[in-house]
């Protein structure tokens, strides 16, 4: 069941199972507000019922599968700012774009072109603050373009959302400092410093995207 920011409706069946995600209407309805450019005017409203197993269902649930695995850590001291913000961002656009409300329409309106400058602004406003938590708003303020619009035009020519892009950009940041000569921070350093907190999921996603483990790549380094 999915209630919405104008109500509460929680129904459970005899063993069934549940996940509680829970968000103050504030967040929701400002991350509604940077995929559409502009202040809703009417409320938000979602269909009450999902189904998991159609794409968009399975998507979800890939997204809080990531981030459960991500967050469930016992030292609160491991959850990282930047990961956390990572985490609600994806959560709130995939559920957004995805479950039918009163603004589906809307999001899923025709996009038209983007100035390339628009787009570059956006790329360059994410690289300049790696170091920071990002949301969608903060990007679309620096870019002047929609959510909606900036999610799919990343999509057509980067091949993976903004806050994929974010994602990326870190683990090639951590590369950069790992390579770097004149650094005595150890890989865990690193990885924390750019938000990766999860140290063994870090190393296997690292692996993935750069075919070596990170001391593998601290030893590649140039002696100083």
């Amino acid at each position: 069941m999915l209630s919405s920011p104008v109500g509460h409706l929680t129904r459970s069946e005899a063993g069934s199972s549940r996940l509680t995600f829970s968000m103050t209407r504030a967040t929701l309805v400002n991350q509604l507000a940077a995929l559409l450019g502009d202040t809703p005017g009417r409320p938000l409203a979602f269909a009450p019922t999902m189904d998991l197993k159609s794409a968009a269902g399975t998507r979800l649930i890939r997204y809080f599968q990531f981030a459960l695995a991500d967050l469930d850590e016992a030292d609160e001291a491991l959850r990282s700012p930047l990961l956390l913000g990572m985490h609600e961002q994806v959560l709130l656009t995939g559920l957004l774009l995805s479950q039918p409300h009163t603004y589906i329409e809307q999001l899923q309106h025709p996009h038209g072109q983007v100035d390339p400058a628009r787009l570059k602004r956006a790329v360059d406003y994410i690289e300049a603050h790696l170091h920071r938590p990002i949301t969608l708003s903060d990007i679309t303020a620096a870019s002047g373009v929609p959510g909606r619009t900036l999610h799919q035009h990343f999509k057509d020519h980067r091949g993976v959302s903004p806050m994929r892009y974010l994602h990326d950009a870190r683990f090639a940041r951590v590369r950069e400092d790992l390579l770097r000569a004149d650094t005595a921070e150890s890989v865990t350093q690193i990885a924390m410093k750019w938000g990766f907190r999860h140290l063994g999921r870090f190393a296997v996603g690292y692996r993935s995207r750069f075919g070596e483990t990170p001391s593998q790549t601290r030893r590649r380094a140039p002696q100083r």
